[in-house]
């Protein structure tokens, strides 16, 4: 029976942690922390490095494990599709990074960001750059990266 528990356990804890995805940081962006690693589920395509296959009306588990440069005892995050012209801001997001990173933020400490991003239903069929900026209190104290998602029926 503990044997049975352990492996539960063990493969509810790998299904958590995601695939590991590639990403880069934001043009432009003034990011002084360091990304390790950006973990999405589901993402079984991110073995053949090709963007996630993610289904409307599901929502994506989404993870980073980052290090920022800098010290904040608050932080926030903001999503959105990254397009050549603008970007747009996803809506219904919860932009207090607190709930699902620790708080406060401490200079050269590692941290990991977990979150769940909603895929509406209004949201076309389509590859997506997406666009993940996490803000200290200070102005320039941001975390900023991009990776892609296929958004399919």
């Amino acid at each position: 029976m503990l044997l049975v528990r352990s492996l539960v356990l063990l493969i509810a804890v790998s299904l958590a942690l995601g695939e590991v995805v590639n990403f880069k940081p934001c043009k432009g962006s003034t990011s002084n922390c360091v990304i390790h690693e950006v973990r999405i589920d589901p993402c079984a395509e991110a073995a053949e490095n090709k963007a996630c296959r993610i289904k409307r009306r599901k929502p994506a588990s989404i993870s980073f494990d980052f290090t920022p440069g800098f010290d904040s005892e608050t932080s926030t995050s903001s999503v959105y599709w990254a397009r050549e012209d603008a970007d747009v801001e996803l809506e219904d997001i919860d932009h207090n990074s607190c709930n699902y990173s620790a708080c406060p933020l401490k200079r050269d400490q590692k941290n990991t960001l977990n979150f769940e991003l909603p895929i509406r239903s209004k949201f076309p069929l389509n590859d997506y750059e997406i666009k993940w900026r996490l803000k200290g209190a200070a102005p320039g104290d941001e975390c900023c990266l991009t990776t892609s998602i296929k958004i399919v029926r």
